[in-house]
């Protein structure tokens, strides 16, 4: 008999950690599904988001949360393609039915539109670390169950870690359009998100350059990511040197750019260096969070039809192509794969959000897993 409460990790003040509550379980609504939550990824910047050094605007107190692994509980009387004990990868990303100007990460962020608070203030109000949670229908995708757990193994802790490799997905596929062949540049490529965007383009059959200062953490990618069509180019900060570097590796051309430049940068940290290797028609796609575009001559980009263009998170086609890479032997997660995957029950959740900070990169991931 499935009990009437459960355990969820509430945020009530910005100056005091999360406290671990018994909460009633959400009743499915039209439009809804009630998840049991298996397995929710931690990003490493999560205890600045829940102790306000980070503004998200969350609106106070909720579970917070982010993308997970889970099983659907209960379904709304209009859903049609789902089943109770399905298992599917819950995508925090939700859209106004009404207005696609409001996007917001459920338990996570508000967005920027003024009437995102007014959304999460409402039906999509509670994140992922807790038992279980009411999310929309369409944010919940099917995994496959079989070829992805039965048969490769994975359980719902290594399908989480997907996480950063979908956010890393997005502009690739979405945007750039990534196409087997061409040349692709990801600067800087160490981070958690970023290395997953090296990775992915990399089983999509691009030539991919890493760009980075830190030789050491550039080779151990390469090495990691272990493919012919990956390598890296240390990047000095004296910008003669750095681009002659990139000529001489990247002779025809650059057909994407990939930015992650850091929260806080002034503009793209390699843009500028890239910018004069950029082919007719490529595309650069800024993931990161620098505060303007400048280091890319305007006239450049008009005269040789460069699109430059900002993406945000990914859309559910893109999540399916990403559990496709994995399918197919193509993207190779979990601990089998080299990947730490520290996992941690909610009653420690205090503990993973201190070991995401400390440790959460990329390939070594931190997971929390209230029902599981």
């Amino acid at each position: 008999m499935t009990p009437s409460t459960n355990k969820a990790a509430i945020l009530s003040s910005f100056t005091s950690p999360l406290t671990l509550e018994s909460v009633p379980i959400p009743s499915p609504t039209p439009g809804s599904a009630i998840i049991k939550v298996l397995a929710t990824y931690i990003p490493p910047y999560a205890k600045n988001v829940y102790n306000g050094t980070f503004n998200f605007n969350l609106p106070l107190p909720l579970s917070p949360g982010l993308g997970a692994i889970a099983r659907i509980h209960a379904l709304g009387p209009d859903a049609t393609s789902l089943s109770p004990n399905d298992l599917i990868f819950f995508d925090p990303t939700v859209t106004s039915r009404t207005d696609p100007q409001v996007v917001l990460l459920q338990g996570h962020f508000e967005g920027l539109h003024p009437a995102g608070r007014a959304l999460m203030e409402g039906a999509w109000r509670h994140g992922t670390l807790c038992e279980y949670t009411r999310v929309p229908l369409e944010n919940c995708v099917r995994v496959d169950e079989g070829r992805l757990v039965r048969e490769l193994g994975h359980d719902a802790a290594e399908l989480a870690t997907l996480f950063p490799y979908f956010v890393a997905a997005g502009p690739l596929f979405e945007v750039a359009e990534v196409k087997a062949g061409q040349t692709v540049v990801v600067g800087p490529a160490t981070g958690a998100y970023s290395g997953a965007a090296v990775e992915v383009a990399g089983a999509m059959g691009a030539d991919v350059v890493a760009l980075g200062r830190n030789e050491g953490k550039l080779k151990k990618l390469v090495e990691r990511v272990g493919r012919k069509n990956v390598r890296c180019v240390v990047m000095s900060g004296d910008d003669d040197k750095d681009a002659e570097a990139l000529r001489r590796a990247i002779p025809n051309g650059v057909d994407v750019y990939n930015d992650w430049s850091p929260g806080g940068s002034d503009a793209p940290i390699f843009l500028k260096n890239v910018g004069g290797l950029l082919k007719r028609g490529a595309r650069v796609v800024l993931s990161g969070g620098a505060m303007s575009t400048s280091g890319l001559s305007h006239a450049i980009m008009v005269v040789n039809d460069i699109r430059m263009e900002g993406k945000f998170m990914y859309n559910r086609t893109t999540v399916k192509r990403v559990f496709d890479l994995v399918s197919l032997g193509l993207l190779e997660i979990g601990e089998r794969s080299g990947t730490t995957v520290r996992r941690y029950k909610l009653d420690d959740v205090h503990q993973a959000l201190d070991s995401a900070e400390q440790l959460g990169a990329w390939k070594s991931y931190v997971v929390v897993t209230p029902s599981n």
